[in-house]
């Protein structure tokens, strides 16, 4: 008997658990929240430092019309604002929402800026207001780009001009405070752990520092170019945990510094018995957001997470390959911290309860054992271990098996009865045994767990008779 770590082998609809255990992921609640468009672009939550107020702000495509839509944390309306007619192929919008004091910059490349207050006010075109330094007093229109609140100012990436607003001015900007990046075309702006302002751009990831903000009404400082990764499109950079990552050919890196790790995001070319395995030419088509375990990356209908502290990644799929449910554009925050998302049509949370949801899905573990060149060896049995209550799968060189249900401990929460005195217990891990009797060069695996939080195996115990008939 031969034991193979899954560890390294791709993963799809699984979560950590909070004691670091792989599990399936718990089902989507697709939840209609009076929503008025017909298409999500992009959202951002916002809290009230203050108050504690927590409001979403949505670009939102309402049939050809661009808007942006506020609601407060119970999903009521609170304001919306038309913006034109939308453009056909808009996907990633460098939407971005900016908060400086009770103020709030909204601003994005394919609209004119907007300027509200954090306590749930309307949006409004934003108006230039001049400044009160006697000696550069004449603001001009506020820009229109991509924008972050930096060192008490709000910075606007229109193109190769960056923009600096006054001190504590969010809607003065000076012709003084203006500048042409030595970096090209500016696609995103961050501000990292260290208070540093980081320009993502065709021409590399640039930082300036803190201090270049405290020399009075100008901004004076040097851009430090900290790495040559070029980013290529908007929405393609997101911070994480004080990081910055872009997408790359092959999938995302932090780019803050130069030889930092790729994570590759196509799957291992296994033959499966669901969908093909996912695999894209390039990831800059997709869209990437932040998480706080770390990045997500949007693209082609479905989402792909990554736990940069412990090492794991998944894809998320669904049953039907045309939903929309994981369409996931961004994840947005309640009051209290817990986290939801955005797909393309609505609010989706986390939920276990089976009637609410997107129907049945299983966790997937898929790799290959790696034998001898040349040996054809032959799998007589496999086993693996999942406290799930449903039975077990397995798909070996493309054939599919299925287990008996494990015998349930206690009753399955939102979909057994709960007799009287009956205690519910943690289940325990339970083995399943499949027969094969298949010889092959490459020992192509897929386990398949269902259930919202059971347990996904980290190994499979293989039987192998052979070596079997050399290949000339």
């Amino acid at each position: 008997m031969t034991s193979i770590s899954t560890t390294k082998w791709d993963f799809r609809n699984c979560e950590l658990l909070p004691s670091g255990e792989i599990a399936v992921r718990e089902y989507l609640w697709d939840v209609d929240a009076g929503v008025v468009w017909t298409k999500m672009l992009d959202m951002k939550t916002i809290v009230n430092p203050r108050t504690d107020t927590v409001l979403h702000y949505c670009l939102v495509v309402n049939t050809s019309t661009l808007m942006v839509v506020v609601y407060d944390e119970d999903w009521i309306q609170i304001s919306s604002i038309s913006l034109g007619a939308a453009p056909s192929d808009i996907y990633r919008a460098g939407f971005c929402v900016s908060v400086l004091g009770d103020e709030v910059i909204v601003s994005s490349p394919y609209f004119s800026t907007l300027w509200g207050f954090n306590t749930g006010g309307t949006l409004e075109t934003a108006q230039k207001v001049d400044s009160i330094n006697a000696a550069n007093t004449t603001a001009i229109d506020l820009p229109v780009g991509v924008s972050v609140s930096w060192a008490g100012r709000i910075v606007w990436a229109d193109g190769e001009a960056v923009w600096f607003s006054d001190p504590v001015a969010p809607r003065t900007v000076v012709a003084q405070n203006g500048i042409i990046f030595p970096g090209g075309k500016v696609y995103s702006l961050h501000v990292n752990a260290g208070g540093a302002l980081i320009l993502c751009s065709e021409g590399g990831v640039f930082a300036l520092s803190e201090q270049a903000a405290a020399t009075g009404q100008i901004v004076v400082g040097i851009f430090q170019k900290l790495s040559d990764h070029r980013t290529v499109g908007y929405d393609q950079t997101c911070i994480c945990n004080g990081r910055v990552y872009g997408l790359t050919e092959r999938g995302f890196s932090a780019i803050d510094a130069e030889n930092q790790k790729e994570y590759h995001l196509s799957e291992a070319s296994i033959r499966r018995t669901t969908t093909p395995r996912f695999a894209f030419a390039d990831y800059r088509q997709g869209k990437m957001f932040a998480t706080p375990t770390g990045p997500a990356v949007n693209i082609g209908r479905f989402v792909h997470f990554t736990n940069i502290a412990a090492g794991f990644s998944t894809w998320w799929t669904t049953s039907d390959p045309l939903s929309n449910l994981i369409d996931i554009r961004a994840v947005g925050y309640e009051k209290d911290g817990e986290m939801f998302f955005m797909n393309v049509s609505s609010p989706v949370w986390r939920h276990g309860d089976l009637s609410l949801t997107e129907g049945a899905i299983s966790a997937e573990v898929a790799g290959s054992v790696k034998t001898p060149s040349g040996e054809s060896v032959v799998v007589r049995r496999a086993f693996f271990q999942s406290d799930s209550q449903e039975a077990f799968g397995m798909s070996f060189m493309g054939e599919d098996k299925t287990s008996s249900a494990p015998t349930a401990p206690s009753p399955v929460i939102g979909t057994d009865s709960w007799d009287t005195g009956l205690k519910y217990t943690d289940a325990h891990m339970q083995s399943k045994r499949f027969l094969w009797s298949t010889r092959s060069d490459d020992l192509q695996m897929e386990l398949k767990v269902f259930g919202p939080g059971s347990r996904v195996p980290t190994s499979v115990d293989i039987d192998m008779m052979g070596p079997g008939k050399r290949r000339p």
